[in-house]
């Protein structure tokens, strides 16, 4: 990971020792993709892709491999040239992001030698993704940690997490904090609809495994689409 991706503070205050770590990633598509909507799980959620589409929106798809609508994975090329966008809709279930990350890389490497392209008169619909969480672990709290120096106590722990993934491109912002304090001191045409489960895998070209991955069951983090024009 670049260091000028990942930013690490240390402050001290009202006797508690704070250790921050940021990191933020954003990716912009040079062709802006088409707005639409899309049905999943039987709600109407707002979505981007295109169909009848123009030749710039077409030279950012890549299909990876596609069995049949409802198994199938894409890559999404962005502005950034480092970094790998994926988004794989899988037919089976399988138990952890691991395991989904090694049976799309078996599909994709499986189907290289066969390639199929994206055409103008095919379909892409993926929903507008956009989630902001923290979740502390408080089961955490009030553990003791030993240094040399000074016992250390474990105030809290805090994780949080925010993404947003639209016709424009992707953003992943991503920190965590950790504080402590011492005993001692102060310190058809074919259809890419994501329509049912997917994943998305955001992935640096140099590494064997995506720094980012999320599997999207419902529509919690959607726009869900309301009647009238979309705003």
């Amino acid at each position: 990971m670049p260091d000028n991706e990942l930013e690490n503070s240390i402050s001290i205050k009202k006797g508690i020792v704070q250790f921050t770590s940021k990191y933020e990633k954003s990716f912009s598509f040079k062709h802006e993709f088409d707005k639409n909507e899309l049905t999943f799980k039987n709600h109407k959620v707002k979505s981007f892709g295109c169909s009848s589409c123009k030749s710039e929106l077409i030279n950012q798809i890549e299909v990876l491999h596609y069995t049949d609508k409802n198994d199938f994975s894409i890559q999404l090329f962005s502005e950034n040239t480092e970094d790998e966008i994926f988004l794989f809709k899988p037919k089976k279930k399988a138990n952890s992001l691991k395991e989904y990350f090694t049976i799309f890389n078996q599909k994709r490497k499986k189907n290289s030698t066969q390639k199929i392209y994206f055409s103008e008169n095919d379909v892409l619909k993926i929903p507008i993704i956009k989630f902001n969480l923290e979740q502390s672990f408080e089961e955490l709290s009030s553990t003791k940690l030993l240094s040399k120096k000074d016992t250390l106590n474990l105030d809290y722990i805090k994780h949080h997490v925010a993404f947003l993934l639209d016709e424009k491109g992707a953003k992943i912002k991503s920190e965590s904090s950790i504080g402590m304090k011492t005993e001692e001191r102060e310190f058809q045409p074919k259809e890419f609809l994501f329509d049912k489960p997917f994943l998305i895998f955001f992935k640096n070209k140099n590494n064997e495994f995506p720094y980012f991955a999320v599997k999207i069951d419902n529509t919690e983090f959607m726009d869900l689409k309301t009647s009238g024009l979309n705003k």
